[in-house]
């Protein structure tokens, strides 16, 4: 395939080694193991890479009784440290940073063997009320405890229409503490905690496929539409605006996520990785993307992410290289200089800060968001991350910096 237009300015490095060949990778999410997790939907397994680029492929269990279609589709972090999956043949599985894989199926009943639908599989993400959510592809939302207790919703939900690809594809928690789905069928649908559900439509252009969600930085929803080529924002109210303008046609923009730049950013399946600012505006880049990005996802470099066919590519500004593409403070290399400092450390959720050099040790409790540290003058190594805590750095001087840093909850 030719290599696809786009801004320079940002490069693609991709991981093809010990991922299987044509394992149609659907969904890549950052791991809470300071990793990469992604669905590896034809081969029917779940795998795993490190931000250097070192791939483990984890096998699902085989269950002849419920059918041949037991693809992963969607795979999210869990409220309990694990990851999660939804699967085609009904199953919700969980698999534990080590690889251990538990997989639930009582209780879930919307999915069909009609292979007609699979273009958008199924989508998983943790809610605001503790438990994962997950769309099906017959038109119902489900929701599991992390214990395994599942809950279904129908009501509310259009009718499934096997004609328009049918079902449900992506959901994600809102900032308004609800969850949000997207219907291929033309909506974008809300469900609160309870259960009940709004759909809306209007805003959405016909036939355009809304295909995945997210939560984006300035309080509202962003949604792809694959067959309409564009990127479309919705309020928590309902309120629909698409964007077009700056997407190669044609595209399929397709996963979404949020980016580390206050930004979203999405894959578009024609050899691209978008990336869309609040205001609409879209720069789209392809340097170094050689097949079709289907999913995008911050890592704990804080680089963009992205899933294809059968590889991981990592897309950061050209010129850089390594974990963090350049700019991130490197525990063992930059802190030290830093001693004596005190610095504002923003973090992405509660924490204890550690580090030690001897005899010396440092234990500083972190709430979430902006906290003030001062680095002791002993300092000159903190320990990599072991439950990928992303900490924003910035010095008297404005210099600004990330690390992911030991920390224990």
């Amino acid at each position: 395939m030719a290599a696809a237009r786009g801004d320079d300015s940002w490069r693609a490095t991709e991981f093809s080694a010990g991922i299987t060949s044509g394992c149609s990778i659907t969904d890549i999410v950052s791991g809470p193991d300071g990793n990469l997790w992604f669905a590896e939907y034809a081969n029917q397994a779940i795998g795993r890479i490190t931000p250097s680029g070192v791939a483990t492929e984890f096998q699902l269990p085989n269950h002849p009784e419920l059918g041949p279609y037991g693809f992963p589709g969607g795979i999210a972090v869990g409220p309990d440290g694990n990851l999660w999956f939804v699967r085609r043949n009904g199953i919700v599985g969980r698999i534990t940073p080590q690889g251990a894989i538990t997989e639930f199926h009582d209780g879930i009943t919307g999915f069909t063997s009609d292979l007609a639908t699979t273009e958008l599989p199924s989508r998983i993400t943790a809610g605001p009320d503790g438990a994962l959510w997950f769309t099906e592809p017959d038109g119902v939302i489900g929701r599991i405890t992390t214990a395994g207790a599942v809950t279904e919703f129908r009501d509310g939900i259009q009718t499934y229409d096997r004609s328009q690809l049918g079902g449900l594809a992506g959901i994600a928690a809102g900032p308004d503490g609800n969850l949000w789905f997207t219907d291929p069928q033309g909506l974008v649908g809300r469900i609160t905690p309870q259960g009940a559900v709004t759909e809306f439509g209007a805003g959405i252009s016909d036939r355009s496929v809304p295909a995945y969600i997210v939560a984006g930085p300035d309080g509202n929803l962003w949604f792809t539409e694959l067959y309409g080529g564009r990127v479309a924002r919705i309020t928590p109210q309902g309120a629909v605006t698409e964007f077009a303008a700056g997407i190669t046609a044609n595209s399929a923009p397709s996963g979404i996520g949020a980016g580390p730049d206050g930004n979203v950013w999405f894959a578009e399946r024609q050899g691209r990785v978008g990336r869309i600012t609040p205001q609409g505006a879209v720069t789209e880049f392809a340097s170094g993307v050689t097949t079709n990005p289907t999913a995008v996802t911050t890592g704990p470099d804080r680089a963009i992410w992205f899933s294809e066919s059968d590889r991981v590519g990592r897309l950061a500004p050209a010129g850089t290289t390594g974990a963090g593409g350049g700019t991130a403070l490197r525990p063992r290399l930059t802190l030290g200089r830093l001693r004596g400092l005190w610095l504002t450390v923003t973090v992405s959720q509660a924490s204890t800060l550690t580090a030690r050099s001897g005899r010396h040790r440092l234990r500083k409790a972190l709430h979430r968001g902006r906290n003030a540290v001062h680095v002791p003058t002993w300092l000159v190594t903190a320990a990599r991350a072991r439950r990928g805590v992303t900490l924003t750095v910035t010095t008297r001087a404005g210099r600004t910096g990330h690390a992911v840093l030991h920390v224990r909850r």
